[in-house]
């Protein structure tokens, strides 16, 4: 550590003047409803390799040690005195003296692991440190909703590697007039924040995470040292950057940019205008993330492909497959596929893929698109959902056409039933097919009733055969006609014309039509 001290009482003289300002600063660079209040530490804000967290201006803060964190204590009272922690901080660097970490997760129990993640999706919050922890080479998250792994140099002192800013958000901003500005410079060169980064194993991470900065450490392993993900209701935050040189206060030097890092830490909240999740870790998005539209039609995914800095990636092959749902199995064959139909990636990292539900179920189908990255190994992004609903309910519809006799051989001839003729549209022999249908619904029921709609006979299905007679002075009615294997359902006396109208099952009813009989001869 003599090293780093050294470096430090440099770094402080070169700074002093910027120093003076930063202590008028105002910690609260734009804060957001919702965001953290009472900020629950485990162990201590203290790192056990150098750096504390500072106690910024407008936050609570409190210290639990790893024997006494549980979901209920974090929300009782207990840890955050009398009220409910909205916030953890996983020190995971935090020094077993003071009841913490001491670099390693395996200290928590599998109860306490499943209360973290419960806590996160209640609405809470968890920051994650793990600042120059190299016990075993890295830090193991594997039990997290959203697993990963991290690469750790350790204590090396370094100012060399590169630090990116992936995406705009609340949690940084490449734009130094915008609140949230990181100076990304100042923190890899004046500070070893970047040299002695931790960083994610691509191989482990879990696509559910959102990437805000990438790099290269000392040790020239490039990944997400900075990266967010909104789960349930709430929101974890990763941050792999060595804090040995964070200030007290935020200022524009690097080590009060590390606090200015924290504190927007501080100010998020698990708002999607506000963290967009533009840029995956593993360098695959596939969007929407939810659609829903009627049966029957076509839907379309799009996947982009960026590299850990979000430059995008051209001439990717992606595959697409619908893992669950009414059309599981489908999947992207080449020529299926937009802009390019091989389905690799254009020049803006995009390739998109429709298919066509064939199902007509009211369910949801998961979607996940894949590619191959340049070590041979098979990176899918996160999945996303397409929810199929039936169309909005329109009434069936319904007719009756001329039908053959009981032997079943006879249809009366045109001109008699059809216009033009002597007596065009009317049916002599009264036989009738009587049609039903409807858009959204296969079951759909007929009936046949009298001009007055006094007297109704069905339900009848689709395609039914009747005899109609019209007798003015009879009292309607419906008998069967025929033997067991008769062509015809029933015999209808009605005392007029006759009309017909379907009903689905969902209660909508067709216009009645008419369906013009002879009456009896005198």
């Amino acid at each position: 550590m003599q090293e780093k001290r050294n470096r430090t009482s440099c770094l402080l003289s070169v700074t002093a003047a910027t120093m003076i300002f930063t202590m008028s600063t105002s910690a609260q660079a734009d804060p957001h409803i919702g965001q953290s209040l009472n900020v629950a530490a485990v162990g201590s804000r203290a790192i056990k390799n150098g750096g504390t967290l500072p106690a910024l201006v407008g936050f609570k803060y409190f210290n639990t040690s790893v024997a006494n964190l549980s979901l209920t204590k974090l929300m009782d009272g207990t840890i955050c005195n009398g009220a409910a922690c909205d916030t953890l901080v996983l020190n995971v660097a935090s020094s077993s003296a003071n009841g913490g970490l001491n670099c390693s997760t395996s200290g928590l129990t599998t109860a306490q692991k499943a209360d973290i993640n419960t806590f996160v999706a209640n609405g809470g919050k968890v920051i994650i440190y793990d600042s120059e922890c190299t016990e075993g080479g890295k830090v193991d998250y594997s039990w997290l909703a959203y697993p990963f792994n991290t690469t750790n140099p350790g204590q090396m002192g370094s100012s060399s590697g590169t630090l990116n800013i992936v995406e705009d958000n609340i949690l940084s901003h490449r734009s130094n007039i915008n609140p949230h500005y990181i100076d990304a410079n100042a923190v890899l060169t004046q500070t070893d924040a970047v040299g002695d980064m931790n960083v994610v194993d691509l191989n482990t991470v879990d696509p559910g995470w959102c990437l805000d900065m990438s790099g290269t450490n000392v040790l020239n392993v490039p990944g997400a040292t900075h990266m967010y993900a909104q789960s349930g209701n709430g929101l974890f935050i990763y941050n792999g950057l060595d804090v040995d040189y964070i200030a007290g206060t935020v200022g524009s030097t690097g080590s009060g940019q590390l606090a200015k890092i924290w504190l927007q830490e501080l100010e998020s909240v698990a708002d999607s205008t506000l963290l967009p999740c533009l840029v995956s870790p593993v360098g695959i998005t596939l969007k929407p993330d939810t659609a829903e539209t009627y049966f029957g039609t076509d839907h379309t995914v799009m996947a982009n492909l960026t590299d850990m800095r979000g430059q995008v990636q051209t001439g990717t092959a992606v595959s697409f497959e619908i893992t669950a749902g009414p059309n599981a199995g489908q999947t992207s064959d080449p020529g299926e596929c937009s802009v390019n139909a091989n389905c690799t990636t254009d020049a803006a990292g995009n390739v998109s893929w429709t298919y066509t539900d064939t199902a007509e179920t009211e369910a949801c189908d998961t979607i996940i698109a894949r590619f191959t990255n340049k070590a041979g190994k098979v990176i899918a992004s996160s999945t996303v959902e397409k929810c199929w609903v039936a169309p909005p309910n329109t009434p069936p519809v319904a007719s009756c056409t001329p039908s053959v006799n009981p032997a079943g051989k006879k249809t009366p001839p045109a001109g008699r039933t059809t216009l033009p003729g002597a007596k065009g549209g009317q049916n002599e022999d009264g036989f009738y097919e009587l049609i039903g249908a409807d858009a959204e619904d296969s079951t759909v029921s007929v009936y046949v009733t009298n001009a007055s709609g006094s007297a109704t006979f069905g339900p009848f299905a689709p395609r039914s055969v009747v005899k109609i007679t019209e007798a003015p002075d009879a009292t309607p009615s419906s008998k069967p006609m025929g033997g067991p294997n008769s062509a015809v359902a029933a015999h209808i006396i009605l005392d007029s014309d006759a009309s017909v109208y379907a009903v689905d099952s969902a209660g909508a009813t067709s216009p009645v039509m008419n369906c013009l009989v002879p009456p009896l001869p005198k």
